[in-house]
């Protein structure tokens, strides 16, 4: 899972490669880009989710539209505010809050000045029935993993909501006494100040509340990495990377990075399908949080079968050397460590 710092470092490199700056692709269907590529009102779009909780609010960046408009064909459903154009702001931030205000279905239309294919996009409103209390993952479609009963490092998570018909996004519903960590997407707090030992943190959204235990260890207290296999099903394998303290206590945010041969960058977890006739790869996996300065060992280990993208945060590289996932890594770390001197210089 990945630490605080770490998660706002990777969502600008999204950032970077939505905006097609970037000399390397997302996914392995993604065609290779050179230079920056113009938006649409569909590639804006693709940030909204299908399905939203009741009461909640998400926020859709406009900012590389010309002149965009954006509707609901239900304002007692889905309420658009209007479009905020700051342009005091060093990024230029062009901006529309939605808010979801009642039950049902609405249609929000995106559109902008000389576009003749606006995007359609209906989104569904539904009452949560339950929330779970997880540690912060860099994509929706990643595996979650519970806050209770880990070890963690400056202690971290997020709030996701469900009903029946499964996962609600938004944000604005939770509440909890810790710092909410309001430039990410949905419902998420921290907390960097807690002793090592057991704590627990109470959480609240709507009329529900959870009382949840952890336990926090510093960063000096994780001497080394272990990988863990968990397997899915019948040969679906999941790889985790966990630190691990003197006590051999597994330790869960440390920011893991896995490395398959090939190419290919993986945040949280390695997802694949085990084939023993297949040709053994090489993988390895890294940690930022874990060892700031370096001295924990990568862990090394083969696997036998073919990668999914199920599962697992990946970027695939465009054919720009042999050297592309170093090159990524390199930079991933620098973008790190800016971001991690920005917020202490803005503390201080």
């Amino acid at each position: 899972m990945l630490n605080i710092w770490t998660r706002s470092a990777s969502l600008f490199i999204l950032a970077l490669l939505a905006s097609g700056c970037l000399d390397f692709s997302f996914g392995s269907d993604s065609t290779e880009v050179k230079g920056c590529s113009v938006a649409t009102p569909h590639s804006v779009a693709d940030d909204l989710q299908s399905r939203y909780a009741l009461g909640s609010h998400t926020t859709l960046y406009l900012s590389d539209l010309d002149n965009p408009q954006v509707t609901s064909s239900d304002s007692e459903i889905v309420a658009v505010g209007p479009i905020e154009d700051d342009e005091t702001d060093e990024y230029g931030d062009k901006l529309v809050e939605l808010s979801f205000v009642g039950i049902g279905t609405a249609v929000l239309t995106i559109s902008e000045a000389g576009e003749s294919l606006p995007a359609d996009v209906p989104i569904e409103v539904a009452a949560f029935e339950r929330f779970e209390v997880v540690l912060p993952t860099l994509f929706y479609h990643d595996p979650v993993v519970p806050l209770a009963g880990r070890t963690v490092i400056d202690p971290e998570f997020e709030v996701i909501y469900y009903d029946r018909g499964g996962r609600l996004y938004g944000q604005g519903l939770a509440q909890a006494e810790w710092a909410s960590a309001e430039d990410l997407p949905g419902d998420s707090f921290f907390n960097d100040t807690l002793d090592s030992g057991a704590h627990q943190v109470e959480v609240r959204a709507a009329r529900r509340a959870s009382v949840i235990p952890f336990a926090a260890v510093a960063r000096d207290e994780v001497v080394a990495l272990e990988l863990l296999e968990t397997r899915l099903d019948e040969s679906l394998i999941r790889l985790e990377l966990v630190g691990l303290t003197q006590l051999g206590t597994p330790v869960w945010n440390i920011d893991p990075i896995l490395l398959p041969q090939g190419g290919g960058l993986y945040f949280g977890s390695f997802e694949y399908l085990r084939d023993p006739d297949a040709r053994p790869v090489e993988l390895t996996a890294i940690s930022f949080a874990g060892s700031p300065v370096g001295a924990l060992d990568p862990i090394e280990t083969t696997f036998q079968g073919e990668p999914t993208r199920e599962g697992s945060s990946l970027f695939s590289f465009a054919s720009v050397g042999g050297n592309a996932p170093l090159m990524a890594f390199v930079s991933l770390l620098l973008m790190t460590l800016a971001l991690r001197v920005s917020a202490v210089w803005k503390s201080t």
